[in-house]
């Protein structure tokens, strides 16, 4: 018979999104968001109003240089966030991983996306 779980933080370690072994299969990919460039990046990619991101966008947006750009999409990519596909000249991305899906919409909700608005 398994003990009664005592406490909220129990319950969610236990039964939650990072539950048991899965702590070891996502680390890699929370690895891989804790830059703050990356999480900026993954934030426009997750963006409802966009299914698919380029990288000619993301450096318009963030202002910052291709190859900058570049080299954080492939840290995203070889740990599994995201993934990629090229339309002609064009690579486009989104993000695969369920964990940081869940993240991101718990970093959105927290009122990110909400318009910037200066006195």
């Amino acid at each position: 018979m398994q003990a009664a779980i005592t406490t909220r933080k129990e319950y969610l370690f236990t039964n939650g999104l990072f539950a048991g072994s899965d702590i070891e299969q996502v680390y890699p990919s929370l690895k891989a968001i804790s830059h703050p460039l990356r999480l900026k990046i993954l934030c426009l990619i997750s963006n409802d109003r966009c299914e698919d991101i380029s990288v000619k966008e993301l450096v318009h947006i963030l202002g910052t240089s291709q190859s900058n750009i570049s080299q954080h999409l492939r840290i995203l990519k070889d740990n599994g966030v995201i993934t990629s596909k090229k339309v002609d000249q064009f690579s486009f991305y989104r993000i695969v991983c369920p964990a940081v899906l869940q993240i991101i919409g718990g970093t959105r909700a927290s009122n990110i996306d909400e318009p910037f608005v200066t006195q």
